[in-house]
């Protein structure tokens, strides 16, 4: 056998099963376990009946399903956004924070007489 077998690399798989796709006999077994537990051995009463004899069993039984019946829904509302109207918005809170504040008129500040002293305890500078 001389080189590679198989698909050459960068060509697409082709045939075999699609993802996701559930095999007919797959099915039909599920079906006939369907059919059996709700026509011959009574469905709910036949599981509440199980749960009182032998809850580790219910309780495994119950761990299978759990995962399989969880169903998520993502609802996203999307809005419109003016991108040039939200660059001018942030541009003035830009030009604002970086802009030195005028200096507050002390015009009620009381003036303090202070004379200096140096370091011998006299008036001389």
């Amino acid at each position: 056998m001389t080189g590679n077998p198989g698909r050459p690399i960068g060509y697409p798989k082709t045939g075999g099963a699609k993802k996701g796709s559930v095999h007919t006999s797959s099915k039909a077994v599920k079906d006939a376990i369907r059919e059996v537990f709700f026509d011959d051995l009574g469905g709910k009463k036949y599981l509440r009946k199980i749960a009182k004899k032998d809850e580790a069993l219910f309780v495994s039984l119950l761990a299978r399903l759990i995962p399989a019946e969880i169903r998520t829904e993502i609802n996203v509302n999307h809005t419109s956004l003016d991108l040039g109207a939200a660059m001018i918005e942030n541009q003035k809170n830009l030009d604002r924070l970086n802009t030195t504040p005028t200096p507050a008129l002390f015009t009620n500040a009381q003036v303090i007489e202070h004379a200096p002293v140096t370091a011998n305890g006299t008036d001389d500078v």
